[in-house]
């Protein structure tokens, strides 16, 4: 085997390796939690400030949790932001907490978007931004809303909003495909190293 040979297919196979670890991270489809489980993370989140701040969370967690099925769902977060540089600053930095903390479990947002206006229903908010928020598994999820360093953020999060609602979601039809994306990606790597590597001497 000449050496461009052994290099496009250690090229080849270093982009599976990277596949199968994104793979890994993404998840999508771990263990439910367990009623044991679920009393330790109702106890954190009892003891977390947003649980604090808005003592209906913890009945929230405890429903979620009994109807936990191990997989990955989305959050819809509306969001009435306060004005001024003041919020303004306060929402990017909680941004700067909120992010890392995502990653970190699989998780990211799928989309952010300011509201133009209501279309058909009643709402006494005045919502001026949604985000749409990919949570690997609900275990990710509060092992995030419970960090300690989340905690610390989330003075960020309610100087920078006059009010926000949130809402746990399930997929039934999904057109977010970012396993087939990151496929893509990987393999237009793995084709640009494989056409890059021709001109390599033998």
């Amino acid at each position: 085997m000449t050496t461009r040979q052994k290099l496009r297919r250690g090229w080849l196979g270093l982009l599976v390796l990277a596949y199968g670890g994104f793979l890994l991270w993404y998840g999508g489809g771990g263990h439910t939690i367990t009623a044991a489980e679920g009393k330790i993370l109702l106890e954190r989140v009892r003891t977390s400030s947003a649980a604090i701040e808005h003592p209906e969370v913890l009945a929230a967690m405890a429903r979620l949790i009994a109807q936990d099925n191990g997989r990955e769902f989305y959050m819809i977060n509306l969001e009435h932001i306060r004005p001024g540089p003041e919020a303004a600053k306060a929402d990017r930095a909680y941004a700067r907490t909120v992010l890392p903390a995502l990653l970190k479990h699989g998780s990211m947002p799928v989309y952010v978007g300011r509201i133009q206006g209501l279309l058909i229903g009643q709402s006494d908010a005045d919502f001026g931004r949604v985000a749409l928020v990919r949570y690997r598994s609900l275990r990710d999820f509060l092992a995030i809303f419970t960090d300690t360093a989340m905690q610390a953020g989330v003075d960020n999060k309610f100087a920078s909003l006059s009010y926000t609602e949130a809402r746990a979601t399930s997929p039934v039809i999904s057109l977010l495909a970012v396993r087939l994306t990151a496929a893509c990606l990987f393999g237009l790597a793995g084709l640009a190293g494989w056409i890059a590597l021709r001109n390599r001497p033998a």
